[in-house]
């Protein structure tokens, strides 16, 4: 039996004006959503800090093509990837953000 696929959101929050940050939440019981990471820098425009937030997710998970699993009740490891890995589209200054190519979910904006 194929694990439960987690219920993991991308969203961008505004903390101030022009500058964007995202946020990964998950569903847990009910209807409560926790955080499990946030950007630790601010983006210049809404686009670049929602694709951030979908590669951060995208390197959380182990098999892009099956998404993110619950672990089985009997196996202790997780297909999520611990949160402590380096990101560099968040890391990275305003300017290497400009120079790099638009992404936009799983590819190159058109």
């Amino acid at each position: 039996m194929t694990a439960q696929l987690r219920q993991i959101a991308v969203h961008v929050e505004e903390p101030k004006d022009g500058q964007y940050v995202w946020v990964l939440t998950e569903r847990g019981r009910g209807d409560n959503w926790e955080e499990i990471d946030r950007s630790k820098n601010h983006y210049v425009s809404f686009k670049k800090a929602m694709a951030g937030g979908l590669v951060a997710l995208e390197t959380m998970v182990d098999d892009l093509d099956i998404g993110p699993r619950h672990p089985p009740a009997d196996d202790p490891s997780d297909n999520i990837r611990k949160h402590s890995l380096p990101r560099k589209p968040d890391g990275d200054s305003e300017e290497t953000q400009a120079k790099r190519p638009s992404l936009f979910g799983f590819g190159p904006a058109r």
